[in-house]
């Protein structure tokens, strides 16, 4: 049925969902403005999605906020895809919009509301808007939100708000984006702010323009960069700044440079501050050089560096100076270098310093030599260490812990003026490598001072080309210490001249091994003072070419511990005469293996008097090749102690005419070692009186082999006492003709016993007599004079001797 027109609006609001029901759309259409303001909620609510949609625009603009809120949402969502529908939509409908309306309004239609109408949405609805709703929305709808619905958008939705700029009109109010809080401004994505227009971005609070990250920095363009005020700028961080690119960075001027805040400067990268021009680099003041990273100032150009004043060069830290290149560090000006401070120059590293040209070597400042690093100083070349110490080469300002770090290759380039500038101090650092790798012009140029500060550890270091340049005057001034270290080399280069002018305490302090460098003119050049300062320990290292060098009234003065040292090969080597010229001291002194070393013929040119002197333990060793040398007469001079130290091998190999030689002193000094020695031909020599005077001891050691070899005539000579110390071991040997003699030997002893028995008996008898005769008045006086004078010789084998008759008173 048709709409009754004649139906009164209180009528049409009691027809109820009925009448909704029954309306079509063309009723809808016609249908005044009164009826709809007379609608119930329950009537709103049954409109159907037709109905809804057949409502002209001011038929819905006249619905009141309630019916509104009361729209099915079936329908509503069916009639929100109209944009006539939606356009048609008061603010305060849709503000009356319930949050479930609001979600199924088609994203299609929302994009006709009114942005008036869409600025009424409540801000907890707006929220809850999905993508395809937010990305409907145009530029003039996003302009009219309120900042309260920006401030209230979440996270997500942010980045469906981005609009391209179109006819150069802002998608946001200022105001709008200075409502952004601080969490949404650091979740816009690089879309959003690269969209944003200069002013837009100029909106941007400092405390948001703080949490922007680098990649929402990184997407800024040149125009947006120069939008930012100087407040802006100074919120921006070190860590920020570096995601500038060098096109965005190049439009800083000196102004926009300046406002940045000194943590921002800090993170400047090289490529960033290599794009500024001249005049904004010029212009940078000293705090701001000191601001700059490590990375900017490691990578600086040399352009830049150029630009650089005295003032500004002293302005960079100890750790931007440390950052620099070698290529950098090379490229400075003389006037550059010359700025750098101590603190600047310590802070350089080997690697810096390595690539260095010699003329900015030389313009280091002198104070300055002091503060270069070590590890420096240690890798310096000789073209390097040549340039220090300026126009002046004053190198006197090197530490002592530097100059211990030189290596040879550096010390080789020294000059003499380098040389004359060295203190004392440092020369007696240098160890003997350093010192072997100067020049002879530099050593020669060495001052005296100087030279006697030098260790002996340092001296040994010096070749012979080098000590052959030394002044005569630094040579005899060398300490003992300094002494102490020469060479054999060195002194082989010494003139005679210079040598006999070395003090004896100098002498003593030469090393053994250097003494043997002493040539033959130089040992003749010695004073006898010089060669008595000679210690045991040098003389043992003498050759003998260096010992027969000497004259004789020079081995004459040797002391006798000095003689006691000779090495045996130099005793051995001594001629006759040099021999002669020992003293009989000398000669005492010296040891068995000296005297073993001896040769024939010099044992043979032995006076008597220093052949007196060897001692039995020197005999001793004598081979039995030097003692067959010895005459007869020499054999015999021999005295007991000395011959009692002659060798078991000696004594083995005496010949037959040494043998007829020996005294009998001597074959009483002989030990049992010797005897034992005695071979069969020396045996068969000795002569009777010598068998006669040897020790039972000596006896019983013969051998049964040595005991036969005797003659009859050699065992006759044996006493009674020795002819019965032979064993029957030794005896089982001997011949009958041998055993014979032995046996007379031994019974001529007893004959003896029994003679003597015989003549006590007399003797006896004899007093008996005497006693018988003697004077009665007087018994004890006669008796005592009788005792007196008889003479006893109990032992003769003759007639007893007669009794001498006293005289009587």
């Amino acid at each position: 049925m048709s709409f009754n027109a004649n139906l009164t609006t209180a009528q049409f609001a009691a027809g109820g969902t009925r009448l909704i029901a029954s309306l079509t759309t063309a009723d809808l259409a016609s249908l005044s403005t009164d009826y709809l303001v007379a609608m119930t909620t329950s009537q709103a609510r049954a409109l159907t999605a037709a109905q809804l949609s057949a409502l002209p625009e001011a038929s819905i603009a006249a619905l009141e906020e309630a019916d509104v809120a009361a729209f099915g949402l079936a329908a509503l969502t069916v009639a929100s895809q109209s944009t006539r529908f939606m356009s048609a939509l008061t603010a305060s409908q849709v503000a009356s919009l319930a949050a479930a309306e609001v979600l199924v309004l088609n994203a299609k239609g929302i994009g006709g509301l009114d942005p008036q109408a869409l600025a009424a949405m409540r801000t907890e609805h707006l929220t809850t808007l999905r993508q395809a709703q937010l990305t409907a929305l145009t530029a003039d709808q996003l302009r009219a939100l309120t900042t309260a619905q920006i401030a209230a958008l979440t996270l997500v939705q942010l980045p469906y708000l981005s609009r391209p700029h179109e006819d150069g009109q802002d998608v946001f109010r200022s105001d709008q984006i200075a409502a952004l809080t601080t969490r949404q401004v650091a979740a816009l994505n690089t879309t959003f702010m690269a969209r944003l227009s200069a002013t837009e971005l100029a909106a941007m609070e400092t405390q948001d323009i703080a949490v922007l990250t680098t990649r929402q920095l990184g997407v800024l363009n040149v125009n947006q960069v120069l939008a930012l005020s100087d407040a802006q700028l100074y919120a921006i961080t070190s860590r920020q700044i570096g995601a500038l690119g060098t096109a965005q960075f190049q439009v800083l001027d000196v102004h926009r440079l300046q406002a940045l805040s000194t943590s921002a400067l800090a993170g400047i990268g090289s490529r960033q501050l290599n794009a500024l021009s001249d005049e904004t680099f010029a212009a940078l003041g000293q705090d701001d050089l000191s601001a700059l990273g490590l990375a900017a100032i490691g990578g600086i150009s040399t352009r830049l560096l150029a630009l650089l004043d005295a003032d500004r060069i002293g302005a960079l830290t100890t750790r931007q100076v440390g950052a620099l290149t070698s290529a950098s560090l090379n490229a400075l000006r003389t006037d550059q270098f010359l700025a750098l401070n101590t603190a600047q120059v310590a802070s350089l590293k080997a690697a810096q310093l390595g690539g260095l040209s010699t003329e900015n070597l030389a313009a280091i400042q002198l104070e300055n030599l002091g503060a270069l690093p070590l590890s420096f100083i240690a890798s310096l070349n000789s073209a390097q260490f040549a340039a220090l110490g300026g126009a002046a080469y004053d190198i006197s300002y090197l530490a002592t812990n530097q100059i211990v770090q030189l290596r040879t290759a550096a010390l080789s380039g020294m000059t003499t003026a380098q040389a004359v500038a060295l203190t004392t101090d440092q020369v007696a650092r240098l160890t003997g490598t350093q010192l072997g790798a100067l020049s002879t012009q530099v050593i020669a140029a060495l001052e005296p001072e100087d030279f006697a500060a030098l260790s002996g550890l340092a001296i040994s270091g010096l070749s012979a080309q080098q000590f052959a340049v030394l002044q005569s005057d630094q040579i005899l001034g060398l300490t003992t210490a300094q002494a102490a270290g020469l060479g054999s080399q060195h002194l082989a280069a010494l003139s005679t001249d210079v040598l006999q002018q070395m003090r004896e305490e100098e002498i003593a302090a030469l090393k053994p091994a250097a003494i043997t460098g002493l040539r033959v003119d130089q040992m003749q050049a010695l004073s006898s003072d010089q060669l008595r300062a000679l210690t045991t320990t040098q003389v043992a290292t003498l050759s003998s070419t260096q010992f027969r060098a000497l004259y004789s009234d020079m081995i004459a003065s040797l002391a006798t511990d000095d003689v006691a040292a000779l090495n045996a090969s130099v005793i051995g080597s001594l001629s006759g005469a040099a021999l002669a010229a020992l003293s009989t001291e000398q000669i005492a002194a010296l040891g068995s293996r000296q005297v073993a070393a001896l040769s024939s013929s010099t044992l043979n040119a032995l006076s008597d008097a220093q052949f007196a002197t060897l001692n039995a333990q020197q005999l001793a060793g004598l081979t039995s090749r030097q003692y067959q040398t010895l005459s007869a007469q020499e054999m015999a001079a021999l005295n007991s102690a000395q011959f009692g130290g002659l060798s078991t091998q000696v004594i083995a190999s005496l010949s037959t005419a040494q043998a007829v030689a020996l005294t009998t002193e001597q074959m009483v000094a002989l030990t049992t070692a010797q005897v034992i020695a005695l071979s069969k031909t020396t045996l068969v020599a000795l002569e009777t009186e010598d068998l006669a005077v040897m020790e039972t001891a000596d006896l019983h050691a013969l051998s049964s082999a040595q005991l036969k070899v005797l003659s009859t005539a050699q065992l006759g000579a044996f006493s009674v006492t020795q002819a019965t110390v032979f064993t029957t071991a030794q005896t089982a040997g001997l011949s009958t003709a041998q055993l014979a003699v032995l046996t007379a030997a031994k019974e001529a002893q007893q004959a003896t016993a029994t003679a003597m028995s015989m003549r006590v008996r007399d003797l006896a008898q004899a007093m008996a007599s005497y006693q018988a005769d003697a004077v009665p008045a007087a018994p004890d006086a006669p008796h005592h004079q009788a005792a007196s004078h008889l003479q006893l010789n109990i032992y003769a084998p003759e007639t007893p001797q007669h009794l001498l008759t006293p005289t009587r008173k």
